[in-house]
């Protein structure tokens, strides 16, 4: 039988038994969707959930769940996830309906930002085997044919094992890792079983991709520092997410890309390892022109594709103190030598004495992964869930919306899909499918610090954080 039949027939299995309030429930009727219904694993309402997000449901195939991309092929919407266990292809066109297309076992970490080619055509997977799984089956670069999502093939492998890579262009033919390195996989096309890959990248042997060069340099030829992940935009520039961040220009000749404008964060307020960044409506973006100076904001606002959004990365950071954040750039004139500046930078309430502790089960007070739709945010951050705000694309202002926080999660990137849908890739429940109501009142400064705060969702581990804290303040 075709095993994607079989895994389907396994999520309507898993549908029929939900944890509904600590007990075990069967369902009245087998889903037709991958997501199990109900309170699965302990999401709670009011306060951990805002009024204005309903929870929809829980796709429990992919947990632990890590990495994700989302994008429309062909007129239909695909969510491609990267678990522990393997690599799923969902049709998410109806949001409330997520069906399984394809999965392929792959025993792998962490991948921690998966990269898809812009026709859907190929995924790629950096398999670094780090902590905290490091008795993973799978390291290495490897590179997926992914055009037919119910037959996913692996086509290409490189015994590197970076922490993440990214499509330098939009068919995944050249890459770019976060060791700095630039990958030609033009070679990956030949389909090998998941052994053969795995026994390559073993033995130091590549397949398919070779190693061409160096991106991460300044245009000074300085290599960057603390090089955490590139994106590329909607323009095709790509900006890395390091020290100092770059723009850089790989349209024309991605072994040769280049350096369009270089900047540093406000170390003041931001001092976090840079993580992950998105430029809205990029594709949008028209130049000054020579000889451009900024005015005042208030007189000269941004314009589409002078916005750059950010987030650092704090783990183990059990008091949120100056803890990850989000951030928004100053772009304009970037392209004409103008050096683009921090604005606002957003960090989650801290639960220093007097106030109560906040919310951590041991990853810690931080922004991760996120997508943005026009000015809507809808941000991953880790033990406090899932977090939508508002973004002003003409001043940079950030607006807390909303939040949906289950118990004991971990999450890691979330994405938008239609209708205010929103999906979120969790370390230890899978996939969460929420929505957010853009209507429905915005909760006030009080519940939104109350959601940051106080130990409601907190797991053993937290506990134990906390006491080896408070021992250290004793000592000290």
């Amino acid at each position: 039988m075709n095993p994607v039949v079989l895994l389907r027939r396994a999520a309507t299995g898993l549908a029929v038994a939900a944890f509904i309030g600590g007990s075990l429930a069967a369902t009245e009727a087998p889903l037709a969707s991958a997501c199990v219904t109900g309170a699965v694993g302990g999401v709670a309402g009011s306060p951990l959930t805002s009024s204005n997000v309903d929870y929809v449901c829980t796709i429990p195939l992919d947990a632990p769940g890590n990495a994700g991309h989302i994008q429309t092929v062909d007129g239909q919407t695909r969510l491609y996830v990267s678990s522990r266990t393997g690599l799923s292809i969902y049709d998410v066109t109806d949001p409330a309906a997520a069906e399984l297309l394809g999965h392929l076992p792959f025993q792998h970490w962490q991948n921690e930002d998966t990269s898809v080619a812009d026709d859907g055509s190929r995924l790629l997977v950096a398999a670094d085997g780090g902590f905290p799984l490091p008795d993973v089956v799978a390291t290495g670069l490897y590179v997926f044919d992914t055009s037919d999502p119910t037959d996913i093939q692996l086509v290409g492998v490189h015994p590197d094992a970076p922490h993440t890579v990214t499509c330098a262009e939009a068919t995944c033919t050249w890459l770019y890792a976060s060791n700095g390195k630039i990958y030609d996989a033009s070679g990956a096309t030949a389909s090998m079983t998941i052994v053969e890959g795995i026994a390559a990248a073993r033995q130091g042997t590549a397949i398919g991709i070779e190693e061409v060069g160096t991106f991460a340099l300044t245009a000074a030829g300085e290599p960057v520092s603390s090089l955490h992940a590139s994106h590329r935009d909607a323009s095709g520039l790509v900006i890395t997410d390091s020290r100092p961040r770059l723009v850089l220009d790989p349209r024309d000749d991605p072994a040769h890309p280049v350096v369009v404008a270089e900047f540093l964060p406000d170390d003041s307020r931001d001092p976090r390892l840079q993580h992950g960044n998105q430029r809205p409506d990029a594709d949008l973006h028209e130049s000054r022109g020579n000889g451009y100076v900024p005015a005042d904001l208030a007189e000269d606002p941004m314009r589409p594709g002078e916005l750059l959004v950010t987030t650092s990365e704090s783990n183990i950071n059990p008091d949120c103190t100056n803890s990850g954040s989000i951030a928004t750039w100053d772009l304009r004139g970037f392209d004409e030598g103008v050096t683009p500046t921090q604005l606002e930078v957003f960090h989650p309430v801290n639960g220093l004495p007097p106030s109560p502790d906040p919310v951590v089960n041991g990853a810690g007070c931080s922004a991760h992964w996120f997508d943005m739709a026009g000015e809507l945010m809808a941000a991953s951050w880790y033990d406090h869930g899932t977090r939508f705000m508002h973004i002003d694309t003409a001043t940079g202002a950030i607006e807390q919306l909303g939040w949906f926080q289950p118990r004991s999660g971990l999450a890691t990137a979330t994405f938008w899909g239609s209708d205010g849908y929103a999906f979120t890739v969790d370390n230890t429940r899978g996939i969460d499918v929420v929505r957010f109501n853009q209507a429905a009142p915005v909760p006030t400064v009080d519940a939104f610090n109350a959601s940051w705060l106080g130990a409601r969702a907190t797991t053993t581990v937290a506990n134990i954080l906390r006491y080896a804290c408070r021992l250290g303040a004793a000592d000290a």
